[in-house]
């Protein structure tokens, strides 16, 4: 197509060349400023669709944001109520340790108390132990002596008692 019109051009007589010559520049004028706008309009056009999908983008990261911020939000919120349970167990089980201790206490002080007594007990027993068998030695001396005098009297009556030497002679 293009070597037609050369051939046309060439052809021509030079009035009707120059005339050509204006006719092309202005329509090649008229054709670039279609063009222009057409260029414009789809280079905008191609702009805005490129700034469409920036902002979809851009949409999808704020939203994914959004989700991962209430994401926190929620785990920041059960780590405060675990925190709070936490803290509510340690204040219960400081409450259990410190009644333990006092009870612990407690007890020591009357296990103290009842070796104490014990040992004044086992001491009172002893000490009665000693009364007694004191007591008995002493009835049982005086069981013996009196046995004995009873012995030495009847002795002296029954001459068969120191035959059998019951009786203590005096030789």
């Amino acid at each position: 197509m293009l070597d037609q019109y050369l051939h046309t051009v060439k052809t021509l007589s030079p009035d009707k060349h120059w005339t050509l010559l204006v006719d092309q520049k202005t329509v090649l004028s008229i054709l670039f400023q279609w063009q222009l706008p057409l260029t414009s309009s789809q280079y905008l056009t191609k702009q805005v669709d490129l700034l469409r999908q920036m902002n979809d983008q851009h949409a999808k990261v704020y939203e994914q944001l959004d989700v991962a911020a209430r994401d926190l939000e929620q785990g920041n919120h059960r780590l405060i109520l675990d925190n709070r349970v936490a803290q509510q167990r340690i204040n219960c089980l400081t409450e259990t340790i410190n009644s333990l201790e006092t009870h612990m206490e407690d007890l020591q002080t009357q296990v103290e108390e009842l070796r104490t007594a014990q040992s004044d007990r086992s001491r009172r027993e002893l000490a009665e132990q000693r009364h007694n068998l004191g007591a008995q030695s002493v009835s049982c001396l005086k069981e013996l002596y009196d046995l004995q005098k009873d012995k030495c009297v009847c002795a002296c009556m029954c001459p068969a008692a120191v035959q059998l030497n019951l009786v203590p002679t005096n030789r």
